[in-house]
Order: C-alpha cells, then sequence, then structure tokens
C-alpha cells in the first residue's frame, strides 16, 4: 500500500504548524514564569512621576510575595505552616508562579489554538471561537476568584475548627496548603466555563437547545453532586447549597444564552 506524498505532506505542515503554536504559547508562559519567580515590582518615585519597574529578586519576588497573601488571607491566626520536605517551599512558590503564569497566558493559549483550528473551521464557526475568547477567560477568572474569597476560606476554618475539636495542632505543611489553592482556583475556574460550553455546542449543532432544557433536572442533580464532592462539608449544608446553586445558575446562564443564540440563527435562515 503507497502512501499519497500530498497527504504526507498535508500531515506534516499542520504538525509543524501545532509545534509552532504551541511553541509560542509555551515561551510566554516560560517568561511570565520567570517573571513571576525571580522578579518583584519595585517603584521610584521621579518627583511628580511615580514609576514600576521589575527587578530582580529571588526571595522577595511577585511568586513569594502573592504566597505571603495567600496565607495572610486564608491561615491568619489558624495554621502554622510547616516546611516537611526539604524543597517543598521551593515547590510551593514554583506552584504559585505556574499558576500566575497560567492565567496570565490564558488569551495567549486561546488565540494560538483558534489560530490553528481556524482554517479547518466555517466562517460561522470562526466567528464564534473569537467571541467566545473573551467570556471564557473572564469565566475561568471569575470562578478562580470565587474559589478564593468564598470557598477557600470556608474550607480551611473548617478544616481547622475539627482540627482544634480533636485537640490536634493546627499545623499544615506548606506543600499541602498550596496544593490545595491551586487545586480548586482551577477547578472552579474550569466548572465556569459551563456556559461557553453549552453555547459552543449548540452553536455548531451538537447539542440542541432542547435537549440542554430537558435535561435541566439532571444538569441541576450533577451541579449539587459536583458541591458535595468539592465542599468542605461540616457547614450544615450551606457551602454545598451555595456553590450547587452558583453552579446550577451557571447553567442556567448557560441555557438562555443558548436559547439567544439559536434564535438569532433562525432569524438570520
Amino acid at each position: 500500500m503507497s502512501l499519497d506524498p500530498a497527504k504526507n505532506t498535508s500531515l506534516l505542515s499542520h504538525i509543524s504548524e501545532l509545534v509552532h503554536r504551541l511553541t509560542v504559547a509555551l515561551v510566554v508562559f516560560g517568561v511570565e514564569f520567570l517573571f513571576f519567580f525571580f522578579f518583584t515590582i519595585k517603584r521610584a518615585d521621579l518627583g511628580s512621576i511615580v514609576v514600576y519597574y521589575p527587578f530582580p529578586s529571588f526571595f522577595d519576588s511577585v511568586s513569594t510575595q502573592v504566597f505571603h497573601l495567600m496565607v495572610d488571607h486564608f491561615l491568619y491566626q489558624k495554621f502554622t505552616l510547616i516546611n516537611i520536605g526539604s524543597f517543598d517551599t521551593l515547590i510551593s512558590t514554583l506552584y504559585v508562579a505556574a499558576l500566575l503564569a497560567g492565567v496570565f497566558s490564558v488569551p495567549v493559549w486561546a488565540y494560538e489554538i483558534s489560530a490553528f483550528v481556524s482554517p479547518a473551521l466555517t466562517h460561522r464557526e470562526k466567528r464564534l471561537a473569537r467571541a467566545l475568547i473573551i467570556p471564557a477567560t473572564l469565566l475561568f477568572i471569575t470562578g478562580a476568584f470565587f474559589a478564593y474569597w468564598i470557598i477557600l476560606p470556608v474550607l480551611f476554618s473548617v478544616i481547622h475548627s475539627l482540627t482544634v475539636s480533636l485537640g490536634v495542632e493546627p499545623t499544615m505543611s506548606v506543600r499541602s496548603f498550596i496544593m490545595i489553592v491551586v487545586a480548586y482556583m482551577v477547578a472552579l475556574g474550569l466548572s465556569f466555563e459551563l456556559p461557553v460550553f453549552m453555547v459552543g455546542l449548540s452553536y455548531i449543532g451538537v447539542v440542541s437547545y432542547e435537549t440542554w432544557r430537558a435535561g435541566w433536572r439532571w444538569a441541576v442533580l450533577g451541579c449539587f453532586f459536583i458541591a458535595l464532592l468539592i465542599s468542605p462539608g461540616a457547614t450544615g449544608g450551606l457551602m454545598e447549597t451555595v456553590i450547587g446553586l452558583t453552579l446550577s445558575s451557571l447553567y442556567l446562564v448557560g441555557l438562555l444564552l443558548v436559547r439567544f443564540v439559536v434564535r438569532k440563527q433562525n432569524n438570520r435562515v
């Protein structure tokens, strides 16, 4: 069996472009990561002008400062952080730098991925991809901040109360602390992408509006099941209800957006 040289050339071309797109995104991520991990922001007062500039500082980098903000926000007068592994503190600041670089490089990743798949999309689908980049980015950031300001403070308070009630010294390893923070922020950020996911599938005709509407009960049940899995518990059902209602509201928002998009499509036909 002989292979078509034209198909081989086309495949290699697509692979080459994919590698190029991923390289660009990874380079941006890497530069941001190095900045957050090795640099801090200095302030210079030049008369009536204030100038902020990056300055090399390994022990007072942006990631270190953000780590201190997280500790003050979540663990103030609750837990004593301890360093169990020799490199736990270093790994923790690496996680923070990676989280910051990931958040700030989301638009670049979205652009490079959309640019790669763009030739295979119709004009309508290209328009959708461009329209969803900004909402998807904002929803991810909103979900991450929802975890940061609402979910995680309650989670650490519950863990602290349980620890004290058992007569155990309230300590926590620095690595466990930062892994919990990063995991919840990423998980909630991705969960908030639900409306974008729904609109995208309906716009390209994979899932109809009627299907989304008919399955709303199962969707709400799934939202509260997810809330049960990720909530800290021991809050009398309060946190589970907050998370479940939030995710259910996102489903409702997605349903309304799908209805709007479908009606707009039908009016154009």
